[in-house]
């Protein structure tokens, strides 16, 4: 049950680390009815914390912390968390008010990150951890145990030895956390519906720019982010294969080639397919929305692994899904959602592009349901704490 509004604590922190994020939390700070709280947002990109996103909160006393300048957010391994930890304390005591560290409330999709950490290693108090999804993959095997194992030595170097230096009482953070969950039948006190915010706010979106969509002869290719992993984790090898056919395809066919990267991929990779004067490479900070509505592509390639083909398909675009290969260690559930409703993978010996269209009713309900967006709820706020 929700707290009383006088009893409700005054500090709410949101820590925000990529850029469609900011879209979600002002939804979820709108959604709320609680105006008394103070928020404060916590960027952990540079620019974030301008984004254009924030000019829909109807509230005008939201403060933003810029925490981007002080780290490597490509550098956040337990060695590397461990030396950047004290600086980042260091950051938040310098710049938080001494006043809004009693009695807060934490919103994140990554609590074991060297930043929530350290945040919670000088808080006075806390009331409640709201915890959000990122996307609906799951690790597995070794990963997965690796992941417990990492996540209790980070609660232990970056969270109760910091509170030992600063003489500050410890508590328990797992009975604080509310996880936020796709799945409707998962019986967990801990845990709160909220179905699957990410897609919906994509759709809505992408539906407003489909109102006034233009004929072009412009292909997108969205990039499964294998970039930035060594090939033994996530092999970029299949990824390259599908952007030499999408190429190719244009090449032959005078069609006008984008290519949008995720943040920290490297692009020597691409570097040979600028014999083609048709490709441009897109800015990776931009959100992939915006960039839609800025060159209104044709037809959009995306990863089989991406959650961004089911929000394009469930708004009416035209996508082609290429097999990016296997992310090692992770459950593959996109992948085995578009094979449940018999979605085509492009063929990449084929001249021909194999366009995905979802024109079927009940494959779209089901994959709403499957995904968890055919119901939703932003009040993540009033509802948790």
């Amino acid at each position: 049950m929700p707290m009383n509004l006088q009893n409700v604590s005054k500090n709410i922190f949101i820590f925000v680390s990529v850029e469609w994020q900011c879209q979600i939390y002002a939804r979820i700070i709108n959604s709320s009815k609680f105006h008394n709280l103070s928020i404060k947002v916590i960027t952990l990109r540079s620019g974030l914390d301008t984004n254009e996103a924030w000019s829909s909160i109807e509230r005008h006393d939201i403060s933003f912390f810029d925490l981007s300048h002080n780290y490597k957010l490509s550098k956040l391994g337990l060695i590397d968390s461990v030396f950047s930890s004290k600086k980042i304390r260091y950051c938040l005591l310098k710049i938080l008010p001494k006043n809004s560290l009693n009695d807060c409330i934490l919103i994140t999709d990554n609590l074991f990150r060297v930043h929530e950490m350290s945040f919670l290693s000088i808080t006075s108090t806390i009331s409640r951890i709201i915890v959000l999804p990122h996307g609906l993959t799951k690790k597995i095997g070794l990963s997965k145990a690796k992941s417990f194992f990492t996540s209790k030595l980070r609660l232990l170097i970056l969270f109760y030895i910091p509170r030992l230096i600063y003489k500050l009482r410890f508590f328990s953070i797992s009975s604080k956390i509310k996880n936020i969950t796709f799945e409707k039948d998962f019986k967990n006190n801990n845990s709160f519906f909220s179905g699957n915010l990410q897609v919906k706010n994509s759709i809505d979106r992408l539906l407003e720019i489909k109102k006034d969509y233009k004929e072009t002869e412009n292909i997108l290719f969205m990039s499964s982010g294998s970039f930035r992993y060594p090939n033994d984790v996530y092999n970029n090898q299949p990824t390259l294969s599908a952007i030499k056919f999408v190429n190719k395809y244009c090449k032959k066919n005078n069609k006008n080639l984008f290519l949008k990267f995720k943040q920290d991929e490297g692009l020597e990779y691409v570097k040979n397919f600028q014999d083609n004067p048709k490709i441009t490479i897109l800015d990776e900070t931009k959100n992939y929305i915006e960039l839609i509505n800025d060159i209104q592509p044709a037809y959009i390639f995306c990863s089989h692994l991406s959650t961004i083909a089911s929000e394009l398909l469930l708004s009416g675009y035209q996508v082609v899904i290429y097999n990016s290969g296997v992310f090692s260690d992770i459950a593959k559930s996109y992948a085995e959602i578009y094979r449940d409703l018999n979605l085509s993978l492009q063929d990449l010996n084929s001249n021909d592009l194999c366009v995905v269209s979802l024109k079927n009713k009940d494959k779209k309900n089901k994959l709403e349901k499957m995904i968890g967006c055919s119901k939703v709820n932003f009040n993540l706020i009033d509802e948790c704490i």
